[in-house]
Formats: structure tokens, C-alpha cells, sequence
């Protein structure tokens, strides 16, 4: 299977560290073995009761030579429902258009060879984005569609749950919310707060404290990818952001130099600072007003 917990120390006393559903590798392996789990899960996401479901390849067809294996969380199918699900337990600027990306190959792959867009037009396409992040709602919903709420596309939405929200505000939450999003809350307690919690009569809660415990019993288990090789991953990442931002915000006190200069025309100065002529014009417009 997977290879072990590793420990970590504390003033020089060895640790071991309890593993968690918001570890990436934790969550799909119990998803994929316990799929009562998941199911509980999608139908508190979607608020609607589904018979069953059936796991599909998560490696994404590859369009050309260039493009990069693309691997999702989870992906299933409920009849015609085809949905994408994304643990994202440290978001960051980019998270979203990656996981973005992701719905819109799955969105493209939903039509076959020899079908029509007739056909394609009765499937639904759902992306459900599990992300720990600051914000106001625990669920959001998101779709293309105009200013005035007319939808573009009608099979195709992102639905976004804020698991901070949910155990920040679990002891807030109305007996029917807890209810309603009591499985999304038991992924990121910790041992002893799990124990507790699922001392309630349920037997998905049951099923997944002994999966969760398992794992973490099971001396040949380890994320493939360590926490320190992670946080260096998400490191690099940011620090290209950085960088990115850095040299825009040095353009832009370029742009607003040669400006106040007037020696040179707005494309000249687009040219010199890799700034669109719109951006320029803007940034005249301030240094005027």
C-alpha cells in the first residue's frame, strides 16, 4: 500500500505525528477505499440524496505533447452528473485556476467521438473545491453567466466549501447545519477530538475513525509527499509570485516616471515597461486627477 508516519521531535522527545483527512494523500486513500464516506460527503455537498456513485480514472487526458500530467483529487459520476472534487488544504493565488483547468478538461473530455453537443448538453459537470481558507460563507456557488444572473453555460458550476468556516463556527452552527455538514467537519479532528465526536450513533462517522486511525496505525504509511517537501513546493511558488509582482510593481514606477518625463509616447512606454497601452493610459489618468 502507502509507506509511515513519520515523528517529529519536541524537545528532544520523538512525537508521533496524527494524520489528518486534510492530508491530501489521507483523503483520497480513505475516499477511494470507504466509498460510503465519500457519498455522505457529495450528498452533503450537493443536498440531495444519490443512489450511488462510481469512481473514474483521475488522470486527465493529455492534449498535446507539452501539457503536464494533470491528476485530480477524486472524480466520479452519479448518472449524469460528472463531478470533480479538489482538497485544496493550502490555497493559494493560483489554486483556483488550476483547479479550474481541471473541470474545463473534464468539461471537453464529456463530449466522445461520434456524439453531438446535444449529447453533451444533458450531461452536469460540478467542481467541488474543499478549501481552508478565510471567508464569509461555508458554501458558495459559481457559474458563467452575465452580470444580470443569465447563465452561459447550464451543466457546469463550481461549488466551494469552506472548511475553516466549518470548524471555526461548528459550536455556532444550527442543529440542522451541523447536521448537514457533520462529515465535512470530522476530517480535520485531531485523534482525541475525533474519539469524541464520533461517539454519536452514526456508522459513517464510526467507518471513518477506524479508517483514519488504521492509517495512522499502519507503519508502512507515509505521504508520498513530506511536509517539508511541501511547504518547499508551496515556497518556490510563492516566491515566483513575488518575484512576478515585484517586477510589475517596478514597471509600473517606471511607467509612472517617464510619464511625469512626457519624452515618450504611451507605446513607447507600454514597449519599455511590458505594460498594456490600457494600463499606461490608466496610470496617466491617476498622475493627472
Amino acid at each position: 500500500m502507502f509507506s509511515l508516519v513519520k515523528c517529529q521531535m519536541k524537545r528532544g522527545v520523538s512525537i508521533l505525528k496524527f494524520y489528518t483527512a486534510k492530508n491530501d494523500i489521507v483523503f483520497k486513500t480513505i475516499m477511494l477505499s470507504h466509498q460510503n464516506i465519500l457519498k455522505k460527503i457529495i450528498e452533503s455537498i450537493l443536498e440531495e440524496e444519490i443512489e450511488d456513485l462510481t469512481v473514474l480514472n483521475n488522470e486527465l487526458t493529455i492534449i498535446n505533447v507539452k501539457s503536464k500530467r494533470r491528476i485530480v483529487d477524486i472524480y466520479i459520476q452519479i448518472k449524469n452528473l460528472y463531478v470533480n472534487v479538489e482538497l485544496n488544504a493550502n490555497p493559494k493565488e493560483y489554486t483556483n485556476i488550476r483547479n479550474s483547468s481541471y473541470l474545463f478538461t473534464i468539461y471537453s473530455e464529456g463530449i466522445k467521438k461520434g456524439e453531438t453537443y446535444f449529447r453533451l448538453k444533458e450531461k452536469e459537470f460540478v467542481g467541488i473545491n474543499l478549501t481552508y481558507h478565510s471567508g464569509k460563507n461555508i458554501k458558495e456557488e459559481y457559474y458563467l453567466q452575465t452580470k444580470e444572473g443569465t447563465k452561459f453555460i447550464h451543466n457546469f458550476k463550481i461549488i466551494e466549501i469552506n472548511m475553516e468556516k466549518i470548524r471555526v463556527e461548528w459550536y455556532n452552527l444550527t442543529k440542522k447545519e451541523k447536521e448537514r455538514y457533520k462529515y465535512l467537519y470530522m476530517l480535520d479532528l485531531d485523534k482525541e477530538s475525533l474519539m469524541k465526536f464520533t461517539r454519536k450513533e452514526d456508522s459513517v462517522l464510526k467507518e471513518y475513525e477506524e479508517a483514519l486511525l488504521k492509517i495512522n496505525q499502519n507503519s508502512n504509511y507515509t505521504p508520498f509527499i513530506t511536509d517539508e517537501e511541501d511547504e518547499m513546493l508551496m515556497y518556490k511558488s510563492d516566491m515566483q509570485i513575488a518575484k512576478r509582482d515585484g517586477k510589475i510593481a517596478a514597471n509600473i514606477e517606471t511607467a509612472k516616471a517617464l510619464l511625469a518625463m512626457g519624452v515618450n509616447t504611451i507605446e513607447q512606454i507600454a514597449s519599455a515597461t511590458s505594460l498594456s497601452v490600457e494600463e499606461i493610459n490608466k496610470l496617466k489618468e491617476g498622475l493627472e486627477n
